[in-house]
């Protein structure tokens, strides 16, 4: 009965330290990969996109998102490349940032859905 009792009592604490650990990790996961994406590319991203963005006129690139062969594309669970060419100027830019932005709230999207409701 002791050791049940002692059981008991540690594993509130133990599970603290475990998610304690898992932030720590995933944290350092995070950090781990953004250094990856300096090295490969020293080009500014974020700062790219938030200028397409800021640039890019409301409703711009729908037609994209509602197309069925661009679903099935983001929807498949196999890895794929999606070619987007065009004459400089055409647009492609716009259409991958808004697509940024799509990706972005589909996982914010699944972010709220783990979160328990109150």
């Amino acid at each position: 009965m002791a050791l049940t009792d002692l059981l008991t009592r540690i594993d509130a604490p133990l599970r603290r330290m475990d998610d304690n650990l898992k932030n720590v990790c995933d944290d350092l996961q995070a950090s781990k990969r953004a250094e990856i994406v300096r090295w490969l590319s020293p080009v500014p991203y974020i700062q790219h996109h938030k200028q397409t963005k800021w640039d890019t006129l409301a409703g711009t690139g729908q037609w994209l998102l509602s197309d069925p062969i661009f679903k099935q594309w983001k929807s498949d669970s196999a890895s794929s490349i999606l070619w987007l060419h065009g004459i400089p100027g055409s647009g492609k830019s716009k259409l991958v940032s808004m697509m940024v932005e799509d990706a972005f709230a589909r996982y914010c999207h699944g972010l709220e859905s783990l979160l328990p409701h109150v």
